[in-house]
C-alpha cells in the first residue's frame, strides 16, 4: 500500500529529484515515438544511414539527469560524493563515441556518393552482357549476405559507474531503434528478463575494455613511483615488487631469456595483444607485456642491475630513479688492493666497541708497491716460525731439536733469535738512541733455506759443543723460544694464528671466483709468479695457518650486509649466515686448492671426489642455525653471538669507513654485498674480502632457501621502510647510521690558527699559580717584538747565570767544609797513631 505525500511537504533535493526522474520519463516516451513513427528516406540519403547518434545523444541526457538525481540523494542521506574521475570518464567515453559516430556517418556518406557516380556512369555507358552477368551475380551475393548475420560485427557497450543508493533506485529502459542497414550492427529490444538482469547486474568493464583497465593501472603506478625494471635473473626480487603491486618495464635483454611464445607477443602492437587476453592460459603474460608496452617512454622509478649501466639508462636529469649500485672508485672497499690499504690505515678509524678491522697482513706486490715491506715481514715471519717449531716440537716429541748428527748449523737459530729481538727494539723505539744493524740479503738467502730444510722438510739443529748433552742444549733453546714469543705477543697480535708453516696466499686483484690463486711456502716461487705476470697487480696475503676446523676441514663464512644510503652512510647486517665447506680434510703439508679454497666455484669440481668427514652434508654447506647447534654442541653456546657477530659487525663497519669518501653520495642508491670471514683457532672473525656481486642463485639446498630470502628483505627495507619506517625490515638489522651529512673538506677552504701565549716561568717556576683555563683566547696570535724578545731572552739568562753561579759558590764552600773535616780527621788519625808508638 503506497501512502501519497503532500507536494508541499517535499525539501528541496527531493522535489530537484522527482524532477530529473520526469525529464528521465519524457525522454523516454519522446524516443519510443519517434522509434514508432516512420521516417521518410530521402533519394540521396543512403539506406544503411540510422539515427545512432540521436540515440546516443538521448541516452546522454538521460544518464545526465540519473547522475545529477543520484548526487541530490547522496547529499540529502549523507552518503559520499560522487567520484570526479569516474564522471570524468564518462564524459571522454561520450565524446569518444561522438567521434567515432560522426567518423562512421562521414564515410558513409563518401562511399553513398562513389556509388551513386558508379551508377550514372554504368546508366550513360553502352550495355555489356558480360558485365550484366557479372552484376546479377554481385547482387545475389549481396542477398546472400542481407539474409546472414555481419561478421563485422562490433558492439561498443558503456558503463557509468553504478550508483546505489539507501533507500532509492532509479532504473530506466532505452529501447534503441534497429537498424536498417545489413554493414551497420543490428540492435535488437531485449526482452524483459534479460533488460531486468542486465540493468541489477552491470557487465564488468574487463570484458568490453580491457585496455583501459590497463591503462589505469599503470597510470596509478606512475603516480605512485612504482614502476620498475629487471636487467638479468634475480626472480626473487621481481616477485617481491610484483607483490606490491608495483609494475615492470621489461628490459632489452630479458627479451632474450623469454620462451619463444613471450618472444613473439613483444613483436605485436597493443591492440593486438588486447584480442589474445581471450586466451586465459597466456593473459597475464599478454597483461605484463602491454603493461611493459606503456611504459616504453617512461622512467622507470627502481632499475634492478648486475652492472652500472643503470646510471647510462636513468639520466638524473628526469628523475633519481633507485640504483642498486654505487659509484665508487676502482680500488675501493670491493677491491681486493683497496681492502689491503684500508687494513693498514685502519688504526686512525678505528672506534672502540664499534669499528675495527681485522684482516690478514697483506702487500701489493707492483711497480711502486710494497715490495720491500713484504720482503722483511717474509724474512721475520720465517725467524719467528723458526722458533715456534723448537716450541712446537718440543712438545710434541715429533723429532729431536738438536742432536750430534743434525744438519742445521747452530748459527741458523742465533740468527733467528737476534732478529726478533731487533725486532722488538724497534717496536719499542729504542733505534732512536742506539744504530742497530740490519743483516744483509746473503744471510738472509741463508737462513731461509736453511730454515725450509728445518721446517718443510724436518732436518734438526747440530750439537757444536759436544761436551753439552743435547738434552741440556735442547731446553736452553726452548727458554729462549719461549722468552721472545712471549715478548712479541704484545707487538704482534696475528701471532698465534700465522702458524709455523709461512705459507701464503697471491691473488690476482682483478680475479675472482677462485681464479689465478697461487698458496706459496717459498719466496722464490712467489716472486717467479710476479716476474711471469708482468701485466698483472697482484697482492700477497699471509694465510690462516691456524684456523678454527669442523670435522678436522676448513671453512669460511659469508656474511650479507646491506647499504641503503651514503649519505647519510646507513649499513644493515643480515641477522642470517651460512658456512661453506672444503671437500678436504686440512692439511698444511698439501697445499692443494680443494684444502685451502673454500670458494664454491672451486669446491664444485672437487664435491664428487672429496674425502671430507661424512658429518658433513655432500652439498658442503651449512646455514647459521645448523653452526649455532655445533658451537652448543662442543660447549660454546653463546660464542656466536657474543664473540663472532660482533666482530663481524666491527670489521663491516671499520671497512666502510675507510673508504667513507670513495663512494659517491647521489641519493636513491643502495648496494647489497657479500663478507667473506675466516675464523681462527680462538673464534676471532678476519675479514677476507667483500664481494660487490654475491652468489645469489640457488647452488645447493642453503642458498636455495637464503637467496631469495634476503632478496626479499632487501626490498623490505630499500622499498617498504623507505616509505614507512614502522614497517618490517626482515632479517637486516641497522648497525650504523651516520649522523647528519658528512661532506669532503673542499681544498680551497681557509683555516684559521689561534692561541695564546705562555707565561715566561710556566716550564720553571713552579711556585706561580697554574693558568686558568676560561681565559679570554685572543682572536688572533700576535707575534712579539724581536727587540723585546732579546731584551727578555738576556735578562732571563743572566738571571740563570747569576743563579749558576751562586750554585757554585754553594758547591765550593761545601767542598772546602769537607775537605777541612777530612784533614781534621787525618791529624787526629796520626796524632793517635804517634802516641801509640
Amino acid at each position: 500500500m503506497s501512502i501519497k505525500q503532500d507536494p508541499k511537504s517535499f525539501t528541496k533535493p527531493e522535489k530537484e529529484l522527482r524532477t530529473a526522474i520526469s525529464n528521465c520519463k519524457t525522454e523516454l516516451q519522446r524516443n519510443s515515438a519517434s522509434q514508432q513513427k516512420p521516417r521518410q528516406i530521402m533519394e540521396n540519403e543512403p539506406k544503411d544511414d540510422i539515427t545512432l547518434e540521436k540515440v546516443v545523444r538521448d541516452m546522454a541526457h538521460v544518464f545526465y539527469n540519473l547522475k545529477n538525481g543520484i548526487s541530490l540523494v547522496k547529499s540529502s542521506i549523507g552518503m559520499q560524493r560522487i567520484d570526479k574521475e569516474s564522471t570524468n570518464n564518462m564524459e571522454n567515453e561520450l565524446e569518444k563515441i561522438y567521434k567515432r559516430q560522426e567518423n562512421l556517418n562521414r564515410e558513409k556518406e563518401e562511399e553513398a556518393a562513389k556509388k551513386a557516380k558508379e551508377q550514372e556512369r554504368k546508366k550513360s555507358a553502352p550495355p555489356n552482357p558480360a558485365q550484366n552477368k557479372k552484376a546479377s551475380l554481385n547482387r545475389k551475393a549481396s542477398k546472400n549476405q542481407a539474409s546472414e548475420p555481419s561478421k563485422n560485427l562490433m558492439v561498443m557497450n558503456i558503463q557509468f559507474p553504478p550508483e546505489r543508493l539507501k533507500n532509492h533506485a532509479v532504473t530506466a529502459g532505452i529501447n534503441a531503434p534497429r537498424s536498417r542497414s545489413s554493414d551497420s550492427p543490428t540492435l535488437r529490444k531485449p526482452s524483459a528478463d534479460n533488460q531486468k538482469k542486465s540493468l541489477s547486474v552491470p557487465p564488468p568493464r574487463e570484458v568490453y575494455n580491457p585496455l583501459g583497465i590497463i591503462k589505469d593501472e599503470v597510470e596509478k603506478a606512475m603516480r605512485q613511483q612504482m614502476t620498475f625494471t629487471i636487467k638479468g635473473q634475480f626472480p626473487a626480487v621481481r616477485r617481491a615488487l610484483l607483490k606490491r603491486g608495483w609494475i615492470e618495464k621489461y628490459h632489452t635483454s630479458h627479451r632474450d631469456r623469454l620462451n619463444a611464445d613471450v618472444k613473439r607477443y613483444q613483436q605485436l602492437d597493443v591492440t593486438e595483444l588486447v584480442d589474445l587476453m581471450r586466451n586465459k592460459s597466456i593473459a597475464e603474460t599478454v597483461k605484463k607485456i602491454i603493461k611493459s608496452k606503456l611504459l616504453r617512454d617512461h622512467q622507470v622509478d627502481l632499475y634492478w642491475d648486475h652492472t652500472f649501466d643503470a646510471f647510462k639508462e636513468c639520466p638524473d636529469t628526469k628523475k633519481m630513479t633507485l640504483i642498486n649500485r654505487f659509484r665508487r672508485e676502482s680500488l675501493s672497499y670491493t677491491s681486493k688492493q683497496g681492502l689491503c690499504q684500508a687494513a693498514r690505515d685502519a688504526h686512525w678509524l678505528q672506534i672502540p666497541g664499534l669499528s675495527k678491522i681485522n684482516h690478514p697482513r697483506c702487500y701489493v706486490l707492483m711497480k711502486g708497491g710494497d715490495t720491500k715491506s713484504f720482503l722483511k715481514d717474509f724474512g721475520l715471519t720465517a725467524a719467528i716460525s723458526l722458533l715456534k717449531w723448537v716450541v712446537k716440537t718440543n712438545i710434541t716429541g715429533e723429532c729431536r731439536i738438536v742432536s750430534e748428527t743434525g744438519k742445521i748449523p747452530m748459527k741458523i737459530f742465533d740468527f733467528a733469535i737476534a732478529e726478533c729481538y731487533k725486532f722488538i727494539k724497534k717496536e719499542k723505539h729504542q733505534d732512536i738512541d742506539e744504530e742497530i744493524r740490519e743483516a744483509l740479503e746473503i744471510e738472509w738467502h741463508e737462513f731461509l733455506d736453511q730454515y725450509y730444510k728445518t721446517v718443510h722438510v724436518g732436518n734438526h739443529f747440530k750439537l757444536m759443543d759436544k761436551t753439552i748433552h743435547p738434552c741440556t742444549e735442547a731446553k736452553d733453546m726452548v727458554r729462549k723460544a719461549n722468552y721472545l714469543l712471549n715478548q712479541l705477543r704484545e707487538h704482534i697480535p696475528t701471532l698465534e694464528m700465522d702458524g709455523y708453516m709461512n705459507i701464503w696466499i697471491l691473488k690476482p686483484t682483478n680475479s675472482s671466483r677462485g681464479q689465478g690463486i697461487h698458496i706459496c711456502r717459498t719466496l722464490q716461487y712467489i716472486l717467479d709468479v710476479v716476474k711471469k705476470n708482468p701485466n698483472r697487480r697482484y697482492i700477497i696475503q699471509k694465510y690462516i695457518e691456524r684456523p678454527m676446523l669442523i670435522h678436522d676441514t676448513k671453512f669460511d663464512i659469508r656474511q650479507w650486509f646491506l647499504v641503503s644510503s651514503s649519505d647519510p652512510l646507513v649499513i644493515w647486517i643480515y641477522r642470517v649466515c651460512y658456512l661453506r665447506f672444503s671437500s678436504q680434510t686440512y692439511n698444511l703439508r698439501k697445499l692443494d686448492e680443494s684444502i685451502h679454497l673454500t670458494n664454491n666455484s672451486v669446491q664444485a669440481k672437487y664435491l664428487q671426489h672429496g674425502t671430507k668427514d661424512p658429518l658433513l652434508p655432500s652439498y658442503a654447506m651449512w646455514d647459521s642455525k645448523e653452526f649455532k647447534m655445533y658451537l652448543s654442541d662442543i660447549g660454546y653456546p653463546q660464542i656466536f653471538e657474543t664473540a663472532i657477530y660482533p666482530s663481524m659487525k666491527q670489521s663491516i663497519i671499520g671497512a666502510m669507513l675507510a673508504h667513507r669518501d670513495k663512494i659517491d653520495n647521489r641519493k636513491n642508491c643502495f648496494e647489497l654485498y657479500g663478507a667473506d670471514f675466516m675464523l681462527a683457532e680462538s673464534f676471532e672473525p678476519w675479514l677476507l674480502e667483500i664481494n660487490s656481486n654475491p652468489a645469489l642463485h640457488a647452488s645447493t639446498p642453503v642458498t636455495a632457501k637464503l637467496c631469495p630470502q634476503v632478496l626479499e628483505d632487501v626490498i623490505k627495507v630499500v622499498v617498504d621502510y623507505a616509505r614507512n619506517p614502522k614497517s618490517s625490515t626482515g632479517n637486516f638489522e641497522l648497525i650504523y647510521q651516520e649522523k647528519g651529512d658528512v661532506r669532503a673538506v673542499k681544498p680551497n677552504q681557509k683555516f684559521q690558527l689561534t692561541g695564546f701565549p705562555l707565561s715566561e716561568n710556566y716550564f720553571c717556576d713552579l711556585e706561580e699559580p697554574p693558568l686558568e683555563h676560561n681565559a679570554m683566547v685572543p682572536k688572533r696570535f700576535e707575534t712579539p717584538d724581536p727587540g723585546k724578545y732579546l731584551l727578555q731572552t738576556g735578562q732571563t739568562m743572566k738571571e740563570a747565570l747569576k743563579n749558576l753561579l751562586e750554585i757554585v759558590k754553594r758547591e765550593k764552600s761545601k767542598r772546602k767544609k769537607l775537605l777541612r773535616l777530612q784533614g781534621l780527621k787525618a791529624g787526629k788519625v796520626h796524632r793517635s797513631e804517634a802516641r801509640s808508638v
